[in-house]
C-alpha cells in the first residue's frame, strides 16, 4: 500500500437497505478504475470498500470470496467485519488491521449510536421516538 496511505471513513445520512451492497460496491469499483486510468502514478491509487452499519454489525463487500464470506450476487460477496457486543464494537479473527484500530471502532461506535437515534428498531426508544408515542397515547379532548 505505501508510506503515504490516508484512510478516510465516510458516512452517508440516507440510509440505504443491506439488498443495495452489491449494486454500490460495482460503482465503487468502477470509480476506482476510472480514477486509477486518470492516475498513472499507482496501479490502485484508490480503495473504496463499502459496507453497511446495523447495531449488531459492520459489513463490508468484497470481490474476494473467502471462508467467512457470504456470496450476494454478481460477484460480490459480504463480510461481517465487526460486531457489536458488550456495548462495543469488536474484530473478528479475520478483519483486517485498520479496521481493529481503535479510531475505526470509535468512529462506527458513533455512528451506531446515530443510526440508533434515527431508525430505532424493535421497540427500543429515543427522545424523539417517545415524544411520538406520548403524543399518540393523549387523550383527545372533544
Amino acid at each position: 500500500m505505501g508510506e503515504l496511505l490516508v484512510k478516510r471513513l465516510i458516512a452517508f445520512r440516507d440510509l440505504v437497505g443491506p439488498g443495495a451492497l452489491p449494486a454500490v460496491k460495482r460503482v465503487a469499483m468502477e470509480i476506482e478504475h476510472e480514477f486509477a486510468e486518470r492516475h498513472s502514478f499507482a496501479s490502485r491509487p484508490i480503495n473504496l470498500d463499502p459496507g453497511y452499519l446495523t447495531e449488531a454489525k459492520v459489513v463490508l463487500a468484497s470481490t474476494k470470496d473467502r471462508g467467512h464470506r457470504v456470496y450476494l450476487a454478481g460477484g460480490i460477496f459480504a463480510e461481517a467485519t465487526l460486531e457489536y457486543r458488550e456495548g462495543r464494537f469488536h474484530p473478528f479473527p479475520w478483519t483486517y488491521a485498520d479496521f481493529r484500530s481503535e479510531p475505526v471502532l470509535a468512529f462506527f461506535a458513533l455512528l451506531r449510536e446515530s443510526f440508533r437515534e434515527e431508525r430505532p428498531e424493535r421497540g427500543e426508544t429515543t427522545p424523539r421516538r417517545r415524544a411520538a408515542r406520548s403524543r399518540k397515547r393523549s387523550p383527545r379532548r372533544s
